[in-house]
C-alpha cells in the first residue's frame, strides 16, 4: 500500500511540473484532415464562417496508447479570431481538465491529467469543443488552427513520456479565390481546356520547374507536386494544403518530347518515325500528340517529322510555346 501512496505521489508531483512545462516547449505537428489514423494522433477540427459569426471545433483523440496526463496547445491568428470558451468533451471528466482562461488570444492551452490513477486512459473521441468568434473586417481566406501536443507534459502511469501525431485545421472565412496553378515566366501557357502546362525549357529539374516556371495563386494554401521528371506526361498536381485534397491536374508538354525524358533530340526521331509510317503508335489523347505536332496542325505526320530531323540535327530550334521551330543556323 505505501508503495501504490508513492507512486501516486510521484506522478502527481511529475503532473504539477507538467502543467508548468505547458507554457513552453510544443511537439511537432502536421496538416492535414483524414479521420482514418494508424497512430496515436490528435485532431482539431475545421469549419466554414462568415466575418463576425462564431463556429464550433472539437478537439478529437484517436488510438490513444495509455496516458495519465496529455497537454496541447492551439494557435489561430489573433487579428482575426477570438477563442471565446472551451467545453469539456468525454475524454475526461470536468474534474481532471485544466483549460486556460477564454476569451484568449493565440496561443490557448488546454490540458487534462489524472494524477491519482494507477491504470493508463485509453479513451478516445472528443476532448473539447472550441468556439471561436471572427472578427467582423476578416477577409475572405482559409486560416490554420494550429495543434500541438506538450513535450513534457504527456505520459502515462509510469511517467513514460508518450507521443502523438497532431493534426491541425483551418477555419474558411467567406468565399475565398480558387486555388490555381499560375505561371511564373510569361512564356508560361496553362491551358486549361486540355489541362496542359507548356512553355518551358527542356532539361529542367523540379527545383527550377517550381521555382521559375510555375507557382501557387496562393502559397499560403497550397502547393504542387509532380509525378517524375519535367517531361511530356509528367502529371503536375496541385494541393490545397487546407484539405489535403487534389485541387487540379495538369500533364507537362515539352514540343518534340514524345519520350518523356524532357528534351526533344535523336530518342524522339527514332521513335516519330514509326508512328508517321503508323506501324506504332502514341499514347492516347492529347498529351503526346501535342508534344509531337511541330507544325501546329494538329497532326504529327510527315512534316513533323522532317521538323524533328532538323531538330535532331542541331540546325532548327523549337519555340517551346508555340510548338513551332526556328532556324538557330544564324
Amino acid at each position: 500500500m505505501k508503495m501504490k501512496l508513492k507512486s501516486k505521489k510521484l506522478i502527481s508531483l511529475a503532473l504539477v511540473f507538467a502543467i508548468g512545462v505547458c507554457s513552453v516547449i510544443f511537439g511537432t505537428s502536421v496538416f492535414g484532415s483524414a479521420a482514418d489514423y494508424s497512430d496515436p494522433t490528435i485532431e482539431i477540427g475545421s469549419a466554414h464562417a462568415e466575418a463576425g459569426e462564431t463556429f464550433e471545433i472539437p478537439i478529437v483523440m484517436y488510438n490513444n496508447p495509455g496516458i495519465v496526463a496529455v497537454c496541447v496547445s492551439v494557435t489561430f491568428d489573433s487579428s482575426l479570431l477570438t477563442l471565446e470558451s472551451a467545453a469539456n468533451g468525454s475524454f475526461m471528466d470536468d474534474a481532471r481538465a485544466i483549460f486556460g482562461k477564454a476569451p484568449s488570444s493565440s496561443p490557448y492551452k488546454l490540458s487534462w491529467e489524472d494524477g491519482l490513477s494507477t491504470t493508463n486512459n485509453v479513451n478516445n473521441g472528443t476532448m473539447a469543443v472550441l468556439t471561436f468568434s471572427v472578427d467582423e473586417n476578416a477577409p475572405s481566406g482559409v486560416y490554420e488552427i494550429g495543434l500541438s501536443y506538450v513535450v513534457g507534459s504527456t505520459f502515462d502511469v509510469d511517467l513514460t513520456e508518450v507521443s502523438f501525431d497532431t493534426v491541425s485545421g483551418s477555419v474558411t472565412i467567406g468565399s475565398p479565390e480558387p486555388l490555381s496553378i499560375v505561371g511564373i515566366k510569361n512564356t508560361v501557357v496553362i491551358d486549361e481546356e486540355n489541362k496542359l502546362i507548356y512553355g518551358l525549357e527542356q532539361g529542367l529539374t523540379e527545383e527550377r520547374l517550381f521555382s521559375e516556371f510555375i507557382g501557387v495563386s496562393d502559397s499560403g494554401r497550397g502547393h504542387i507536386e509532380i509525378s517524375g521528371a519535367v517531361g511530356t506526361g509528367a502529371e503536375v498536381t496541385l494541393i490545397d494544403d487546407t484539405t489535403n485534397d487534389e485541387a487540379a491536374a495538369y500533364n507537362i508538354v515539352i514540343f518534340g518530347d514524345i519520350t518523356g525524358n524532357g528534351i526533344a533530340d535523336g530518342e524522339d526521331l527514332i521513335k516519330m518515325k514509326p508512328i508517321v509510317a503508323q506501324t506504332a503508335f502514341l499514347p492516347e489523347g492529347v498529351v503526346f500528340k501535342t508534344a509531337g505536332d511541330l507544325t501546329g496542325d494538329g497532326k504529327v505526320e510527315s512534316d513533323d517529322l522532317l521538323q524533328m530531323k532538323a531538330v535532331a540535327a542541331q540546325i532548327r530550334g523549337i519555340d517551346q510555346t508555340t510548338g513551332l521551330t526556328f532556324d538557330i543556323t544564324t
